[in-house]
């Protein structure tokens, strides 16, 4: 039989939200290589069932007026990849003042709310651009987030 030990447990989930809220610190420098560059804001920070799901408002996102279809969708990120803006996302058990000497764990590019890969590989016109759900019962992702 196992015990499930719940002051284990609790100092595990401070840790790791303690983690988190350095990650999430460190978002904020990811934009941009220097201060003098624009940086995300809005950033928030979800974890639940196991999976932390972390949100901004990008930097200069492109205005989506009406409704796009999964090819209109799939050739603005391909426009908007030329590796001049990603977001990177760094880890660090200690406050972070600055990245130098880290490495990133991921990096995500624009338009990154938009669930391009729904149907598959090739482009669909005239299918919905979907975006991505992070909370059950909620709406998607709005326009101009970073997930």
């Amino acid at each position: 039989m196992t015990y499930y030990n719940w002051t284990n447990a609790l100092d595990l989930m401070r840790r790791v939200i303690l983690q988190i809220e350095y990650l999430s610190l460190l978002l904020l420098f990811a934009a941009a290589a220097n201060a003098a560059e624009p940086q995300v804001t809005g950033l928030n920070v979800l974890h639940r069932s196991g999976q932390t799901f972390i949100t901004w408002k990008e930097v200069d996102p492109p205005r989506l007026d009406k409704d796009y279809d999964d090819a209109a969708i799939r050739q603005l990120a391909r426009q908007l990849d030329d590796g001049k803006l990603h977001y990177r996302i760094y880890r660090s058990s200690n406050r972070i003042d600055s990245v130098e000497g880290l490495a990133p764990i991921a990096e995500a590019k624009p338009l990154s709310c938009w669930n391009i890969d729904y149907y598959g590989e090739s482009a669909q016109e005239g299918k919905p651009a979907l975006r991505y759900v992070i909370e059950d019962g909620a709406e998607p992702l709005p326009p101009g987030t970073g997930l």
